[in-house]
């Protein structure tokens, strides 16, 4: 516990609402198009009412694609 009474583990999405994190593409759209089969094969498995999609940190940099 924080001083603030708040911990990073307390932290929740909306209830019903699926969320999916990408970090650090780097330029690697190979990467990035395989976890978006990924995910949309998950969805086709066990489908959600409602998903998000984040692209968090670089998309740029290093690889290919950049």
């Amino acid at each position: 516990m924080t001083e603030t009474g708040i911990h990073y583990l307390d932290a929740r999405g909306p209830d019903g609402m699926r969320l999916y994190a990408i970090g650090d593409v780097h330029g690697r759209h190979d990467l990035l198009a395989a976890m978006h089969r990924r995910i949309e094969t998950e969805l086709e498995y066990a489908p959600a009412t409602d998903w998000r999609i984040i692209h968090l940190g670089d998309y740029v940099d290093r690889g290919p694609d950049s």
